[in-house]
C-alpha cells in the first residue's frame, strides 16, 4: 500500500511492551473462552499509529479503504496453515486428495496462489475461502464422480474437513446413513439452553484451581493432563513422582514433554516436582509436602485440586495385590480432602473395564465382578468416590470421575501408545491378516489423550459433565467409531490386505500365530486377557446419536496413530503385510512357517527390542504361563513409573520401542 500507515497481515508473534510478545494463537485461544467462534479474529493488522480526524476521532473512512483495499488477504503460509488446519494428504488418500484438487481448482479462481497452497492438503471446508456457489459446484463433483449424494449440511458443516467428506464418500455403502453426522435439533436446544442458563446464573464465589496435585504425571496420560494444566499460565502443578530427586524427576518429565513437542523451558518454574510413592503411608510425602494440604499452617501456598491419575495396569494381577497401589491411595487422598478447608476439588481417572452406553449401577458391578484383578480395583475405588459425593464429610467438596475407553495420540501428531491394548490387538490382526467380522458393527469407545485430558481438566475451572446436586460431575468419555471404520481406514486409506473371520475362527487364528512367535510377539502379554473375554472389545448396543458426532475426530486420530506406528516400525509395512497375510491365509494357518517373514517385515532389531522388555528372563520361561507372567510383569513398569510406584522410568517398555 501506498499509505505510510497502511496496516499489514501479522501472523507471528506481535509486540505488547518492549519485552514481551504474544502470538495469534495466543490471542484466538484467550478469546475463544469468551467469545463464539465467529467472533474470534483471523487476522491481525499492524499499524504504526491509528489515523484520527481533526477532532481526534478514529478516521473511520480511512480504516474502511484500508480493509477495502485487500483485494484478497496476503499470502502467508504460516498463517495459512493455522487458519485452514493445513495438513497434508497422503498419496493412498486417493479420494481426499481429488476433493482437494476440485476445492483447490475453485479456489484458484479467485486467487491462484491460495489455490496452490491448498493442493494436495486436508483443511477445514468453511476457511478455505469457497462461497456458496462453489460449494453446490463442488456438491455436484461428488455426485458425478463417484455417485455420491452428501447432504448439503456436510459442505457448510463449520467442522467438515476434505478427510472427512472423504470418508462420507468412501464408506456410505459400509456404514450406512448411521454413522453420518447430522444436525440434531432437540440437541441443539438443550445444549444451547444449558449454556444459557450456566451464563446466567450466579458465579461461584471459589477461584479457579492455581495448585494442583497431580498423580501419574509421567505415563502417556498424565503428560497430556500435565500439557493442559501448565498451559494455563496461572496455574502450578506439584507432581507425585518415584525419584530419588527432583532434578531426576524434572528431567524424566521434560524428556518425555520434548517428544511429544509441547515442552517449554518456562514451565519448569510451575511444576514442582514431589518425590513420593503411592504404595506407603501418605503417599511417601515428607512433612514440608503435606503442609501444602493443610489451610492454616505455616506454609503460605495450599493445594486447592487433586487429580488423581496413577495406577498399576498388570492385567495379570488379582485384585488383593494390586489393591494396595490402586485403591489405598485414593482413599489417602480423600481424607486429606476431607480434612483441608481450601482443597475443593477431587477428580478420579477411573478406567480397567469396558464402557457401555448405559448408567445401570448393577449392570456395572456385574461387569465389574467379571473383569481382572486391575479392572476390579478401579471399580471399587471409583465407587468409594461416588459414595463420597453425597457424604457430608464432602459438603463442600466436588468430586469427579472421568471414564475414558482406549487412548490414542492426538489427530495433531499421532504420537500412540505402542504398550497399549488396542494397539497391539490391530497389530496381531495385521500380522495374520484377519480381523473379528462379528464385531464389526460394534462400537469401539476410542478417544484421543488431548480429548481425554480436556476432560480430566475442565472440572478444575468449572465445566463439568453429567452434573449432580452436590456439584460433583460423572464423565464416561463415549467417543468413538464402529470397528468397520477401523478396518476401512486400514485397508483403504494404507494398503493393508484385511479378511473378516467369525469370531471364534479369528481368535483362534490369532492366538495360533501368537503362540507360534512365542513371547516375543508383542500380544503375548495380554494373550490371557483376550481370550477371557472371548474376544470382545466393542459394544454391541445402539449408539445413541449424540455419540456419532465425535466420529470424525476419532477417524483423523486413527489415521495419524496408524502413521506413526507404522514410520516407527510398529506396524509392519503395508506391502510386506499384504504378502504375510496371504501367505498365511494359503498356508491353512501354519503360523510358524510364517512368523519368521513377519518378524523381518517390521526390522531385524524388533525381537531383540522385545526381549529386552524382560530383562533376558524370556528364554527362561518354560510354559506359556510364565512366559505371559515375566512378560507382563516387565510390561507394567511403564504404568507403575507414571504411578509414582515402579522402577525408574529408563526401564520402560515404551521407550524400548
Amino acid at each position: 500500500m501506498e499509505t505510510p500507515n497502511a496496516p499489514q497481515v501479522n501472523s507471528e508473534s506481535v509486540s505488547i511492551s518492549l519485552d514481551q510478545t504474544m502470538s495469534m494463537d495466543t490471542v484466538r485461544a484467550h478469546l475463544s473462552k469468551a467469545l463464539p467462534d465467529y467472533a474470534i479474529p483471523s487476522e491481525c493488522l499492524t499499524i504504526e499509529k491509528m489515523p484520527l480526524t481533526s477532532s481526534c476521532k478514529v478516521d473511520r473512512k480511512t480504516v474502511e479503504s484500508w480493509l477495502g483495499s485487500f483485494v484478497s488477504r496476503p499470502l502467508n503460509k504460516g498463517d495459512m496453515e493455522a487458519r485452514c488446519h493445513l495438513s497434508p494428504l497422503y498419496e493412498h488418500e486417493v479420494t481426499a486428495r481429488a476433493i482437494s484438487a476440485a476445492v483447490a481448482e475453485l479456489v484458484a479462481s479467485r486467487d491462484p496462489e491460495q489455490g496452490l497452497q491448498l493442493q494436495g492438503h486436508d483443511f477445514v471446508l468453511q476457511s478455505s475461502g469457497v462461497d456458496s456457489i462453489q460449494v453446490v459446484s463442488l456438491s455436484m463433483f461428488v455426485r458425478k464422480t463417484y455417485g455420491v449424494k452428501l447432504a448439503m449440511e456436510h459442505f457448510h458443516s463449520s467442522e467438515s474437513t476434505v478427510r472427512h467428506l472423504a470418508y462420507l464418500i468412501d464408506c456410505e455403502e459400509e456404514l450406512g446413513n448411521d454413522y453420518v453426522d447430522g444436525l440434531n435439533l432437540s440437541e441443539e436446544i438443550e445444549i444451547n439452553t444449558a449454556e444459557l442458563l450456566e451464563s446466567i446464573r450466579p458465579k461461584s464465589t471459589e477461584p479457579e484451581a492455581r495448585h494442583v496435585f497431580l498423580t501419574g504425571a509421567s505415563g502417556y496420560l498424565g503428560s497430556g493432563i500435565l500439557r493442559k494444566l501448565l498451559s494455563r499460565s496461572a496455574v502450578d502443578v506439584y507432581a507425585l513422582m518415584r525419584c530419588s530427586t527432583t532434578a531426576e524427576g524434572l528431567e524424566i518429565i521434560s524428556r518425555k514433554a520434548a517428544e511429544h513437542g509441547w515442552w517449554q523451558p518456562s514451565y519448569a518454574s510451575r511444576l514442582h516436582i514431589w518425590p513420593g510413592d503411592l504404595t506407603k503411608p501418605k503417599l511417601g510425602l515428607n512433612d514440608e509436602h503435606l503442609q501444602y494440604f493443610h489451610t492454616g499452617s505455616e506454609q503460605p501456598t495450599c493445594i486447592d485440586a487433586i487429580i488423581h491419575n496413577g495406577a498399576r495396569v498388570h492385567y495379570n494381577t488379582d485384585y488383593h495385590g494390586l489393591k494396595a497401589i490402586n485403591l489405598h491411595p485414593t482413599m489417602e487422598l480423600l481424607a486429606l480432602l476431607s480434612a483441608s478447608s481450601n482443597l475443593t476439588t477431587f477428580v478420579y481417572v477411573s478406567g480397567g473395564r469396558r464402557l457401555t452406553f448405559t448408567e445401570d449401577e448393577e449392570e456395572h458391578t456385574v461387569g465389574a465382578n467379571q473383569t481382572n484383578g486391575y479392572g476390579q480395583s478401579k471399580f471399587v475405588s471409583e465407587s468409594i468416590v461416588r459414595n463420597c459425593m453425597n457424604h457430608a464429610a464432602f459438603a463442600n467438596k466436588q468430586l469427579h470421575i472421568i471414564q475414558p475407553g482406549y487412548i490414542i495420540g492426538s489427530p495433531n501428531n499421532g504420537i500412540a501408545n505402542q504398550t497399549d491394548f488396542i494397539w497391539r490387538l490391530v497389530a496381531g490382526c495385521l500380522d495374520t491378516g484377519v480381523y473379528n467380522a462379528d464385531e464389526s458393527n460394534h462400537w469401539l469407545f476410542i478417544a484421543d489423550v488431548d480429548r481425554v485430558a480436556e476432560a480430566i481438566t475442565q472440572p478444575l475451572f468449572g465445566a463439568r459433565s453429567v452434573r449432580l446436586a452436590s456439584g460433583s460431575s460423572i464423565d464416561r468419555i463415549r467417543d468413538g467409531i464402529p470397528f468397520s471404520a477401523l478396518w476401512h481406514i486400514l485397508e483403504h486409506d494404507f494398503g493393508y490386505i484385511l479378511h473378516p473371520e467369525p469370531q471364534q475362527e479369528w481368535l483362534t487364528c490369532l492366538e495360533t500365530f501368537v503362540l507360534a512367535a512365542g513371547s516375543t510377539h508383542m500380544l503375548f502379554p495380554l494373550l490371557a486377557t483376550l481370550e477371557k473375554s472371548a474376544g470382545h472389545v466393542g459394544a454391541s448396543q445402539e449408539v445413541p446419536s449424540e455419540y456419532l458426532g465425535t466420529t470424525a475426530r476419532v477417524l483423523d486420530a486413527v489415521r495419524a496413530n496408524a502413521q506413526y506406528l507404522i514410520d516407527v516400525g510398529f506396524f509392519p509395512p503395508p506391502g510386506q503385510q499384504a504378502a504375510n497375510a496371504e501367505a498365511l491365509k494359503a498356508s491353512g494357518g501354519d503360523a510358524g512357517s510364517i512368523f519368521e517373514s513377519v518378524s523381518l517385515s517390521r526390522g531385524s532389531s524388533l525381537e531383540e527390542k522385545l526381549s529386552s522388555w524382560s530383562g533376558g528372563s524370556l528364554s527362561s520361561a518354560s510354559s506359556v504361563e510364565e512366559k505371559v507372567s515375566s512378560v507382563e510383569t516387565s510390561a507394567s513398569d511403564e504404568h507403575d513409573e507414571r504411578s509414582g510406584c515402579g522402577p525408574k522410568a529408563n526401564s520402560s517398555m515404551a521407550k524400548r520401542l
